[in-house]
């Protein structure tokens, strides 16, 4: 039987919550960058501030692309150091 990852859409966030991730994980924190790579080119900013401990998403425009980076780069992650 293969995983399944599934996550919970926008409002299921909380402030700081992939500042270790992000901090601690270097595959983490590559897929994250190769995220915002590839969305800097349509959106115009940087996801990367984002993961700072003192940064906030406040809307939408921002949050679902964070989010979405977030649970890209957990699921990398997840598969690729823990073997799930």
């Amino acid at each position: 039987m293969n995983p399944l990852f599934v996550y919970a859409g926008i409002g299921a966030e909380w402030f700081g919550m992939a500042y270790p991730l992000f901090n601690e994980y270097p595959l983490f924190r590559k897929k994250v960058e190769e995220c915002d790579s590839e969305l800097k080119q349509f959106t115009g900013w940087s996801l990367l501030p984002f993961y700072e401990k003192t940064r906030r998403v406040s809307s939408s425009e921002h949050g679902l692309p964070v989010l979405f980076s977030l649970q890209l780069a957990l699921t990398e992650l997840l598969k690729k150091k823990f073997g799930i």
